[in-house]
């Protein structure tokens, strides 16, 4: 092994950390340069045995957030799922099959700027309509945005879009939202970004109606910063109404309604003779949820790389193999650029040994835990070796922050993958 023979230079030479990173360093690219593969040559990659526990993760505030949401399910109007476009097809949640004939349906796939650029979002649109159809759920969604709440101050007119479809689709206002020459004023004052309240020159001929929408999706999608994003547009200057983290598992109980406009103008279309009304639309937050042993395994690693399950209780050295292995599949070689590599690699060993003396990223262990007999008995000082761990997790974080390219895991990837990652027989989990 790389590190076994970093070891054995390093006890010899008594060379401290940093020129230890130097040599090693030095050492890769040697090897590099020496060594030339294709990767386009997956017959070449070891088929690796996945045991079922080392990407499961099912917290229990999972099971009680969903008790939670069916019972709150009668005080809510409309279902807003939030879903990562990076995973357009993986990872669902069931959940909305049980309500999406008794509840409207609006699908936002969030973080659009990481998944690949779509042509055609139209007929996108229509092929996840077909899909929702073809699978478990039983309705497709009634709307589908795309979004990317990273900046979502460059994004006013699509969340006013949002904002409107809730006042559409809900039953309680009794009105549909026009967006005829009428009211276009308001549109553009909406689009603005205004702050409309009862005191500012709104004002109501039928009383103010309340609308209620429940968010849901998988851990780790956006579902808190998109109602911030809802709740800073509505209301200008207000803080921000939930906590948002980089790891999954951040909400992890159904919290109250939160008001993310207390009075929003609608104007009425149908017996209301064009009459304009206001309307206060408030939002339940709920936990990210994985439907346990609902995903195929490859379906569960390309959830892990896009966050969904907590790289803290999983083998990130996994979940990094497994993001190479869809980006040499699909011919994204950022990650040679990005990582200053000499060339692409299929070996994750290599990836993470390069990453690990690229960055400095060491761990020291005594003698005898690396060389075994072929230590000294007398010889008592600490080791360094490269630290996989840490550097998945750097690759995976680039990944994550868009370094590595836009990539989005699509069904046939998950298919090709499921060749060389196959779950180790007696572990259980999904196949």
């Amino acid at each position: 092994m790389l590190w076994c023979f970093l070891a054995r230079s390093t006890v010899a030479g008594r060379m401290r950390s940093s020129p230890a990173a130097a040599w090693f360093f030095n050492y890769l690219s040697y090897e590099f340069t020496r060594q030339s593969h294709s990767i386009s040559s997956h017959s070449a990659r070891p088929i690796l045995k996945v045991l079922g526990n080392s990407i499961n993760w099912y917290p229990g505030h999972m099971q009680k957030g969903l008790k939670a949401m069916h019972l709150r399910l009668v005080n809510v109007d409309v279902i807003i799922e939030l879903h990562d476009a990076r995973l357009p097809f993986t990872g669902r949640c069931n959940f909305i099959k049980d309500v999406s004939q008794i509840r409207p349906r609006i699908l936002i796939m969030n973080k659009c700027d990481l998944a690949e650029p779509v042509s055609d979002l139209s007929t996108f649109k229509n092929i996840l309509s077909a899909r929702d159809l073809c699978s478990s759920y039983e309705q497709p969604p009634t709307e589908v945005f795309f979004t990317n709440m990273k900046s979502p101050e460059r994004q006013k007119r699509l969340i006013r879009n949002i904002l409107l479809s809730l006042t559409r689709l809900s039953s309680n206002t009794g009105f549909y939202v026009a967006p005829s020459n009428e009211f276009s004023a308001i549109e553009e004052d909406l689009e603005s970004g205004e702050d409309f309240t009862a005191g500012e020159g709104t004002t109501t001929s039928h009383g103010r109606v309340e609308i209620t929408a429940m968010v849901v999706g998988l851990p780790n999608c956006g579902k808190s910063t998109f109602i911030n994003a809802l709740r800073s547009f509505a209301q200008p200057g207000r803080r921000r109404a939930v906590a948002v983290g980089k790891n999954a598992g951040r909400t992890r109980s159904v919290g109250s309604a939160i008001v993310l406009a207390p009075s929003f103008p609608i104007a009425a279309t149908e017996g209301g003779g064009g009459v304009l009304r206001e309307c206060c639309i408030r939002v339940i937050d709920t936990p990210g949820i994985l439907e346990p042993r609902a995903q195929t395994l490859c379906g569960q690693l390309s959830l892990g790389v896009c966050g969904a399950l907590d790289w803290n209780a999983v083998e990130k050295e996994l979940l990094a193999d497994y993001l190479l292995f869809c980006l040499n599949r699909r011919q994204r070689l950022e990650y040679v650029q990005v990582l200053d590599m000499p060339r692409p690699t299929n070996n994750v060993t290599e990836l993470l040994a390069w990453i690990s003396a690229l960055r400095s990223l060491f761990v020291h262990v005594s003698p005898r835990r690396v060389l075994g007999d072929h230590a000294a008995d007398n010889d008592k000082a600490s080791l360094p070796q490269p630290d996989f761990s840490t550097a998945a997790y750097h690759f995976l974080r680039l990944f994550c922050e868009g370094r590595l390219g836009r990539l989005t895991f699509r069904p046939e990837d998950e298919e090709a993958a499921s060749h060389f990652f196959v779950l180790a027989p007696g572990s259980g989990g999904t196949k």
